[in-house]
């Protein structure tokens, strides 16, 4: 019990952590849908990224869509839409992914957001401020790198081949790439005011000393729309050379990778950067994040040998051992079988335990039961005295009606009704006293007030003869589901705790208070007496099991014990101690599922 009390504080604990921080909202601005390869991937890795921080933020997706919207929203339908749909809600930081969006953001940025820290992910100029951090995304050093690895692929490389794009995403990247071909032996050529089935027969006929860059291309000169992974994918089925891209979300499309920039990982440190921010108030230094990714089944299409790639290469499509491509999660994994084959020895020690405490709590629950009966005994012998006394008063009667010959007929059924009467009373209390003892484990629907009320008939003459009041308040009926008579029992519990108090300390007009409050599903039942109260220093140790302030001919110490675990285990209730002025305070809260 104790593991599984530590298990829950622990719970309990890192969501009262999670409860307490500060949740910080942070607007998405995007250029396009997410069902597009680059879209996709910057949103799987900046909701990983929220995943898995510590901090608690909560994400506003905004998207343009410039592919399908870019005619019907412009700036100033913007500013309207995000003034009117956010004016109740401050954002902590903003994140706007992709020149698109960053272009039509720019010319409203000033006016709604001008102090909310931004981070642009844009290859246009945008207006620097302490505030404001742009990710241009590419650099030289990723176009010569990109260019070295294409000649390691082929040592006789030769020409180069650019297709023309008029996206400003890629413009950068192109700029870059023919600022380093210029500086290279490798004759460049552009292909440029193309339609798709011109493009695709040009490239179909290049010859193998050639390699081919692709950057982005959202149409062709017909001006028909294009998706730009399935562009590529289109071009690549006849390409007989390798064709190189700088996005890792154009993999599985035909290129064979080259130096690219990963979406997930952009989106991840976007994220990371604009909570730095906001938390220290500066950007962390930005430093250009770009890796070599390879699509194995491309390199074996090139017939290029795997030793000519970088060693921090990452493979997609490459049949390796498991725990090569999944080194953590295969560690978790062994991981887990470890944990789980610990939690199921864990848990068989637990049960021989919990079987060990079930006898250790099922022979405390018989002597208790046995304490309680010592109670119940006299209590029958006080209720089998008036009925004896008065058969005994009735079989007098009858014999000096018989001496002086005056018994007749009627005085004869006068005394077998009078006697039944006794009998069946004596045989009632019987029953009681049966009904107490023999427990029964089937739950079943009955009334508290039914059990308090039979509680007090059964012991209150004793509690008189003692010169102890009974009084009952606010009685009320109230069902639940359980053990009626084990609910008896922790009554009788609790009223033989008051009564040795009260005679022992021999207080004037003692009484004990039984008080019922119904709130809904909840029944309270407070027992209350005048006997000076629980020492606090012992009020948090009374429900221990044989601990008790009696002398060992009084008391054994597991009656208490017994009351908390019957109304906590065996009737889903609450047991609490306290003290009032007067006395000691004992408050049972019972619930019904109706």
């Amino acid at each position: 019990m104790k593991i599984k009390a530590l298990f829950i504080t622990l719970i309990l604990f890192s969501l009262f952590l999670k409860a307490d921080q500060k949740v910080y909202k942070i607007l998405v601005f995007q250029s396009f849908h997410e069902t597009l390869p680059w879209t996709n991937q910057f949103l799987k890795g900046i909701n990983n990224f929220k995943n898995s921080t510590k901090q608690s933020v909560e994400l506003f997706l905004e998207s343009i869509d410039y592919l399908r919207l870019k005619d019907q929203m412009n700036s100033k339908i913007w500013e309207e839409y995000l003034k009117n749909k956010y004016k109740n809600l401050e954002f902590d930081g903003i994140i706007i992914e992709s020149s698109f969006a960053s272009v039509i953001f720019e010319n409203f940025s000033e006016t709604l957001y001008s102090n909310i820290p931004k981070i642009y992910i844009s290859n246009t100029y945008i207006k620097r401020k302490k505030n404001i951090i742009v990710y241009n995304g590419f650099d030289n050093d990723l176009a010569k790198k990109s260019i070295e690895l294409a000649k390691k692929h082929n040592p006789r490389l030769k020409n180069i081949y650019l297709i023309k794009t008029q996206n400003m995403i890629a413009l950068n990247i192109e700029k870059s790439l023919l600022k380093q071909l210029k500086n290279s032996n490798l004759n460049t050529a552009i292909i440029e005011d193309f339609t798709l089935d011109k493009l695709k027969q040009k490239i179909s006929k290049l010859p193998k000393n050639s390699a081919v860059f692709y950057t982005v291309n959202l149409k062709d000169k017909t001006g028909k729309n294009f998706i730009p992974k399935d562009f590529l994918e289109d071009i690549a089925k006849n390409s007989p050379v390798p064709i190189y891209s700088f996005w890792s979300s154009y993999l599985g499309s035909g290129t064979i990778g080259g130096y690219m920039r990963d979406g997930s990982v952009i989106a991840q440190n976007s994220l990371q950067n604009l909570l730095f921010y906001i938390k220290n108030g500066y950007f962390k230094k930005i430093k250009p994040i770009y890796n070599p990714f390879i699509d194995y089944e491309m390199l074996k299409k090139y017939k290029i040998e795997e030793n000519l790639n970088p060693e921090d290469t990452i493979y997609i499509n490459r049949a390796v051992p498991i725990w090569e491509s999944y080194p953590k999660e295969s560690f978790f994994t062994v991981c887990l079988i470890i944990l789980l084959l610990l939690l199921l020895l864990l848990f068989f020690i637990l049960k021989i335990r919990n079987d060990k405490i079930k006898k250790m709590e099922e022979t405390i629950f018989l002597q208790s039961r046995q304490a309680v009966m010592g109670e119940m005994i006299s209590v029958i012998a006080h209720q089998w005295r008036q009925p004896l006394n008065s058969i005994a008063a009735m079989v007098q009667t009858v014999n000096i009606k018989y001496l002086n010959e005056k018994l007749n007929d009627g005085l004869m059924e006068k005394f077998k009704n009078d006697t039944m009467k006794q009998i069946r009373y004596m045989s009632h209390t019987i029953d009681d006293f049966r009904n107490f003892y023999n427990i029964k484990k089937e739950k079943i629907d009955f009334n508290i007030k039914d059990e308090l009320e039979k509680t007090i008939e059964l012991i209150e003459f004793s509690y008189i003869k003692k010169h102890i009041r009974i009084e009952k308040s606010n009685f009320q009926d109230f069902i639940i589901k359980g053990y009626p008579n084990e609910l008896l029992q922790s009554f009788l519990i609790l009223f033989q705790n008051s009564k040795d108090v009260l005679s022992e300390k021999k207080i004037d007009n003692a009484y004990i208070k039984i008080t019922m409050k119904i709130d809904n599903n909840k029944c309270i039942i407070i027992f209350e007496d005048n006997g000076s109260g629980i020492q606090e220093d012992i009020i948090d140790k009374i429900f221990t099991p044989y601990f008790s302030t009696k002398d060992i001919k009084s008391g054994t110490g597991i009656g208490l014990f017994m009351a908390k675990t019957i109304i906590e285990k065996h009737l889903n209730g609450v047991i609490v101690p306290s003290n009032t002025k007067v006395g000691a305070k004992f408050e049972i809260r019972l619930f019904s599922d109706r």
